[in-house]
C-alpha cells in the first residue's frame, strides 16, 4: 500500500473531506468544468461534458473519486446532482454556445439520484426557472447504474425523453458489457470505457 492510499482511506482524512464537501455545498464553491466532445462526423466539437471538482482552501484538491463516494454513501449527491444541474442550467442560459456549434451538454447521474421520486420534477422545474430548452440536456449514467436499476432509468428515461433530453450510456464495458440493455433503454449516445 502506497502512502497516498494510506492517506484517503485513513478516517482522519475522510472526516476532513466530508468536512469539505459540507463547506462547498454550504457556501456552493463546488467547480463545474467542461469537457469538449468531438464529433468525428461533424469535424468539430459538438458537445461538452460537464465535470464536478472540488478544492478546499486547506486540503487543496479533491478528486472527485474521493469525493463522489462519499456523497453517494450519506445521501448528499442529491443535494450536490442538484446544484451542478443548476450551474450547467445557468452556464446554457448564459453562454452562446449555440454560435460555437456546441449542441448540449452533459450531466452525470448516481444511482442515489435515479431512484429520487421527485427528480423528474426537480429537473424540470430548473429547465423552466433558466428558460432552457431540454434538448439541451444530455443525461448520463453509468452501466452500473443502468445494470443494477433498469426498471428505475426506464421510466425515468421514458418520461424525460418526452420532453426533448437525451442520453447517454458512460464506461460501457467496464464490467457488464450487456448488449440487451444498451438495446431496452432509449440511450442516444454509448460511451466506451477506456479499458
Amino acid at each position: 500500500i502506497g502512502i497516498n492510499e494510506i492517506s484517503i482511506n485513513h478516517p482522519m482524512r475522510e472526516q476532513q473531506v466530508r468536512k469539505a464537501i459540507a463547506l462547498a455545498m454550504l457556501n456552493q464553491t463546488f467547480e463545474v468544468y467542461y469537457q469538449p466532445i468531438f464529433s468525428v462526423k461533424d469535424e468539430s466539437f459538438v458537445s461538452a461534458e460537464a465535470l464536478v471538482r472540488l478544492r478546499d482552501p486547506m486540503l487543496g484538491f479533491i478528486s472527485p473519486d474521493e469525493f463522489i463516494p462519499l456523497t453517494e454513501r450519506d445521501g448528499t449527491i442529491t443535494k450536490l446532482g442538484m446544484q451542478i444541474f443548476e450551474m450547467v442550467c445557468s452556464f446554457l442560459k448564459h453562454s452562446q454556445l449555440n454560435n460555437m456549434g456546441i449542441r448540449y451538454i452533459e450531466v452525470n447521474l448516481s444511482v442515489v439520484q435515479c431512484m429520487q421520486s421527485n427528480l423528474i420534477e426537480q429537473l424540470s422545474a430548473l429547465i423552466k426557472k433558466y428558460k432552457i430548452r431540454p434538448d439541451q440536456i444530455c443525461l448520463e449514467i453509468t452501466e452500473t447504474v443502468a445494470v443494477n436499476t433498469p426498471e428505475v432509468v426506464r421510466r425515468l428515461f421514458q418520461e424525460l425523453d418526452q420532453q426533448g433530453m437525451s442520453f447517454a450510456l458512460d464506461d460501457y464495458g467496464s464490467g457488464y458489457s450487456n448488449v440487451n440493455y444498451i438495446l431496452e433503454l432509449p440511450f442516444n449516445y454509448v460511451k466506451l470505457d477506456k479499458s
